[in-house]
């Protein structure tokens, strides 16, 4: 993947003491660690607008709903993929339409984004990119980084877990992780990054001071200033993840975040902000 400018400077909301080193570190996946569904937005944009089309009035044009519809989807960002369909079947049941299931649009969204993940995948498995392409630039790195500083790492998405565990193998990041991945799978348990965290505060003894979350989304921003934590926002631009998206910045700012960072190739001001250098 070749940049096209590069900007890997931190933004600082609020200084972190760092006289208390961090201890326990929670990443998202999507957008934050992996790239494989990058371009995932305008993927969901389209089907939400494609069933919306029956409820249009006379008057209303398709691009009329984009703004609204992009500060919906980002403010479920984080969060299992199926709230963001109930709310698009509330929002046709709320223009006068008849909706399906909300589990009807999940599938026809994951059987769209499916076409993106596996050509990926596949050139992969060609050597056509490499493992570099699919990840943040200087995820690896910075992973390792932490990992030598036996720092407790953790993985919470909103992705359906099994995708999350293979593409984890596919970008050679299992071994970061191990058991500690947590993501909703077809069960009845509800999935929550903010009961992820507290259960890892918990393991590790850590108060929330020693407590760093990573992540692109308002969910896991929000869920770890709750706690007490410190919140990261990687907030580049998924298919140019150089360059800031401002966006995506001015969604996290109202959840809490600290810091906002387009990558992690900024690594030393990274691990200085953790107190681990």
């Amino acid at each position: 993947m070749e940049s096209c400018g590069v900007e890997s400077v931190l933004e600082v909301v609020s200084s972190r003491s760092v006289d208390v080193p961090v201890r326990l570190v929670v990443f998202d996946f999507d957008g934050t660690l992996s790239l494989v569904r990058a371009g995932w937005l305008p993927i969901m944009l389209e089907m939400m607008l494609k069933h919306l089309a029956p409820t249009f009035t006379p008057q209303e044009q398709r691009e009329h709903l984009i703004p609204q519809l992009r500060t919906e989807i980002l403010s479920l960002n984080g969060q299992p993929t199926i709230l963001q369909m109930e709310r698009l079947a509330n929002s046709i049941l709320t223009r006068g339409g008849t909706p399906e299931h909300p589990r009807y649009y999940f599938d026809e969204f994951a059987r769209d984004l499916r076409q993106t993940i596996d050509n990926r995948l596949e050139k992969l498995s060609r050597g056509e990119k490499t493992i570099a392409d699919l990840a943040l630039p200087g995820a690896h790195q910075f992973l390792e980084a932490l990992a030598n500083r036996n720092v407790t790492l953790v993985l919470a998405s909103g992705t359906y877990r099994p995708d999350v565990v293979h593409e984890l193998g596919q970008l050679g990041l299992s071994h970061f992780f191990e058991d500690q991945v947590y993501a909703p799978d077809d069960g009845p348990v509800v999935f929550s990054k903010q009961a992820v965290m507290a259960e890892w505060l918990a393991k590790t003894n850590c108060s929330p001071q020693e407590m760093v979350a990573f992540g692109d989304g308002v969910t896991e921003i929000r869920a770890c200033r709750q706690l007490g934590g410190y919140p990261i926002g990687i907030v580049g631009e998924e298919l140019n993840p150089w360059v800031i998206d401002h966006e995506k910045s001015a969604q996290l700012k109202p959840a809490g975040v600290q810091l906002l960072t387009p990558n992690y190739l900024s690594q030393t001001e990274l691990l200085k902000t953790l107190g681990l250098l």
